[in-house]
């Protein structure tokens, strides 16, 4: 026996996710300043949830040089 679902239970859901993968960031190429373009492009779009994958650093990683 077939049952039929109110039309409340039809309605589709949808998640939007952005992903961000190998940002090689490194002291000597401009990839984070890369990264704030992407995060600001991304902002008003608004994803439901955002992963970050891949190489995040260039290297064995990065110190911090500024003091």
């Amino acid at each position: 026996m077939l049952h039929s679902l109110p039309v409340s239970a039809h309605r589709k859901v949808f998640m939007l996710i952005a992903q961000v993968t190998d940002i090689h960031a490194a002291p000597d190429n401009d990839h984070l300043e890369r990264l704030e373009q992407v995060l600001s492009w991304l902002e008003p779009v608004g994803p439901d949830i955002m992963v970050l994958s891949g190489d995040l650093t260039e290297g064995a990683g990065m110190r911090d040089t500024s003091g």
